[in-house]
């Protein structure tokens, strides 16, 4: 059952990536894959330009311009919440997200490699995190 939260992100996103967001979110969140407390759910869909601006001040984001900030959005960040709180912890399997993304034909962040790369982390089966673990998008 998704939150009022979720809903409001997932129906900023494209039609495709929504239905592939949905698939990632069911396989991730089905019961005995992550330990109690723990879900992934949708964090960030459309973003304005000026909050995509400030994130690439911040050194969030890489990019300037991006398939976040289109209408609807091309791109959605799934991150774990733990106990009713954001983590970004690498001791969450973020190779789930890219594997199920993957799977759905998407272009998962967690490939991409950039000078943070160089500190990925080995997931449990040895895939290395790229820069953007989070980040999923339609492919093109």
């Amino acid at each position: 059952m998704l939150t009022p939260r979720e809903q409001k992100i997932l129906a900023q996103l494209h039609p495709d990536l929504l239905r592939h967001a949905l698939k990632i979110l069911e396989h991730v969140n089905s019961p005995g894959k992550l330990p109690p407390g723990v879900a992934l759910s949708p964090h960030t869909g459309y973003r304005s330009l000026a909050a995509q601006l400030l994130a690439y001040a911040r050194g969030v984001t890489k990019i300037k311009r991006g398939k976040h900030n289109r209408r609807p959005a091309y791109a959605c960040d799934l991150v774990w919440l733990v106990n009713g709180k954001w983590s970004w912890s690498t001791q969450y399997p973020f190779w789930l997200i890219g594997y199920w993304a993957e799977d759905q034909g998407l272009t998962w962040g967690g490939r991409w490699g950039t000078p943070q790369a160089e500190r990925a982390i080995e997931a449990h089966h040895g895939m290395r995190l790229g820069w953007d673990p989070v980040h999923v998008e339609l492919p093109g």
